[in-house]
């Protein structure tokens, strides 16, 4: 088994004469992907991937070398050899070609990647859509040289300039938005469909977009009897029946139990495998799972026994010599309900309405 051995270091060195003349850099070394410049001064070393373009100056005596590098910096060497400097800048030539050569197929396959999630075929969600800019990102600034751009050809220059256009944050999210405009819109006849079928409900288009959209989180704003439920409904039955998931996969949180059990209630026999329960009762159930069932009080679900148990509390309160005066100014302070004091015009507003308490 071979193994490619590194090239050996490539040196044009300032002829002696020019030397003792001049106060520039004296040599350049290229070895091991990085150009070092040196001089009179401390050695710069510049990574290849760094270096936009190399070119040559011949005089009459000597050539002069021009280095530009991405940042925009510019690096001349004088008083190098013909052979010299041609052989050098035919070193960094070949290195751009070569790895032009080795990133043009990731430039292409990165492309095909890019193309197929912005084709409309599926949703992209935002972060499965970041890491792929990301990715397109770093495969871009692998050829984001000049003196390595210069080399690609073909498909692989084609992919660069594809790549390019779509690495601008707002231009990727335009081309993501309208990616999945496409794919609502070829998805919006089949939530029609399972909507009227299994419930007899016919969506709106904000509805029906609003369970074809197939993002991280969803925010679905709308009144009270606009059809949110039935958004809800919609979306499980979509997820189910032209999604492919399972019923016992969705679990579906309310706020309070009537929610909740109007879900249930509205829940076709074939969804009945959907785990619908409020926050709370959610809770409970991994809080049992993990550490057995907690006790709830009984106030927690007798009104009765609560507004007696209330009373009883500041009966003891007023009753006693240590705490009654403290609630009785407690009593007092809150007899009107809290009112923040940005809820106010004016300052002036506000020390009104606290005097009056």
């Amino acid at each position: 088994m071979s193994t490619e051995q590194p090239r050996p270091p490539v040196v044009a060195r300032a002829s002696a004469a020019h030397r003792l003349v001049a106060h520039s850099a004296a040599s350049l070394s290229f070895a091991a992907g990085v150009l070092r410049i040196e001089g009179r001064r401390r050695p710069i070393d510049i990574p290849f991937t760094d270096i936009d373009d190399v070119r040559e100056h011949p005089s009459w005596l000597w050539t002069r070398l021009t280095i530009r590098t991405t940042n925009g910096a510019q690096y001349a060497v004088r008083g190098l050899p013909k052979r010299d400097a041609t052989q050098l800048a035919s070193a960094l030539r070949e290195e751009a070609t070569q790895r032009a050569e080795q990133v043009g197929p990731q430039l292409i396959a990165q492309q095909a990647e890019l193309d197929r999630a912005l084709s409309g075929e599926r949703y992209l969600r935002y972060g499965d859509g970041e890491q792929l800019r990301l990715r397109s990102a770093q495969t871009l600034a692998s050829a984001s040289a000049a003196i390595i751009r210069k080399q690609l050809r073909g498909d692989a220059r084609t992919a660069y300039e594809r790549l390019g256009t779509l690495a601008n944050p707002n231009h990727f999210e335009r081309a993501r938005a309208d990616a999945n405009h496409t794919f609502i819109a070829a998805t919006l006849p089949a939530v029609n469909d399972i909507l009227t079928t299994s419930f007899a409900i016919t969506p709106t288009d904000e509805q029906a977009a609003a369970i074809a959209t197939d993002e991280d989180a969803t925010l679905v704003l709308a009144g009270a009897g606009t059809g949110k439920t039935s958004v809800i409904i919609g979306k499980i039955a979509h997820l189910v029946h032209n999604q492919g998931a399972l019923p016992e996969e969705i679990l579906v949180l309310a706020f309070n139990r009537k929610a909740a059990e109007e879900i249930r209630a509205r829940l076709s026999d074939d969804l009945r495998g959907v785990v619908v329960r409020t926050f709370h009762a959610f809770g409970r159930d991994i809080i049992g799972d993990v550490s057995g069932a907690p006790k709830i009080s009984r106030l927690a679900e007798d009104r009765l026994a609560r507004s007696k148990a209330f009373d009883q509390i500041i009966d003891d309160l007023v009753s006693s010599p240590a705490d009654a005066d403290a609630f009785a100014q407690f009593a007092s302070y809150h007899s009107q309900p809290y009112q923040s004091p940005f809820d106010f015009d004016s300052f002036s507003d506000y020390r009104s309405y606290v005097g009056s308490i």
